[in-house]
């Protein structure tokens, strides 16, 4: 079918899916905006940086198991 609009080229469900990883996220203590937009800071080590990708990581596991 033809794009007419951004929303045409959005998977159906992908709104859905995007909400659960921002939860999962959240309960992992990772804060993201709910359209999945974070924020890396100078401060931030290789233990913060390899805490919010081992928390990516469960999510999307989990993600994919539903």
């Amino acid at each position: 079918r033809p794009l007419r609009n951004y929303r045409d080229s959005v998977e159906p469900g992908a709104e859905g899916r995007a909400y659960r990883l921002f939860m999962a996220l959240l309960d992992a203590g990772i804060m993201v905006n709910d359209n999945g937009l974070g924020c890396l800071s100078t401060p931030m080590g290789e233990a913060e940086l390899d805490r919010i990708e081992a928390a990516l990581e469960r999510a999307l596991a989990t993600l994919a198991r539903e």
